[in-house]
């Protein structure tokens, strides 16, 4: 049969012989098996500097929650919305619900788990340390760094596993 432009056309010859289709499905999964490790270590990535971010926010929190009433809160949820009524040392607005969840949990964000622990009180009730942390909430899934941060205002971190603390290394 012969086509319009005058070559003529051989109907076996229609489409993709099994063995190439094989090769471009074989080559389709050597790039999906390199690929997946690395869109996982850059989701990781992602999820580990967003905490980074929620300790610093709650840690500049934290800061003009103390400039304003004089004391660290007692827990989380003080930071947190005040419910229609104006701010106050239970509600001081300064974070939202998700990062100050009430009843005084610990904040679930982006696969960290961001704990605030005040510190003792002094005589008049004053809490004049705390302790911020952020850990995966899966461990070498969601991150692998561990973060803490306190009234000193530096973020240490661990990538061991083990709880970060004041003696942890700064982040930089």
């Amino acid at each position: 049969m012969q086509s319009p432009r005058g070559a003529f056309v051989n109907r076996r010859q229609r489409g993709f012989s099994l063995l190439e289709l094989i090769i471009v499905l074989a080559i389709i999964a050597i790039i999906t098996m390199i690929a997946i490790p690395n869109v996982r270590h850059i989701h990781m990535q992602a999820q580990e500097t967003s905490a980074l971010k929620s300790i610093d926010t709650m840690r500049t929190a934290l800061q003009a929650y103390e400039a304003s009433y004089g004391t660290f809160p007692k827990q989380q949820s003080d930071l947190g919305p005040p419910n229609g009524a104006p701010p106050s040392k239970t509600a001081a607005d300064l974070l939202d619900s998700v990062m100050a969840p009430s009843g005084g949990a610990p904040a679930q964000k982006d696969g960290y788990v961001i704990r605030y622990t005040a510190g003792p009180a002094d005589d008049a009730g004053n809490v004049l340390t705390f302790s911020v942390t952020a850990d995966p909430a899966a461990a070498n899934v969601s991150g692998v760094k561990r973060y803490f941060t306190d009234q000193n205002n530096t973020i240490h971190f661990t990538m061991d596993g083990s709880p970060a603390t004041a003696l942890s290394p700064p982040v930089h």
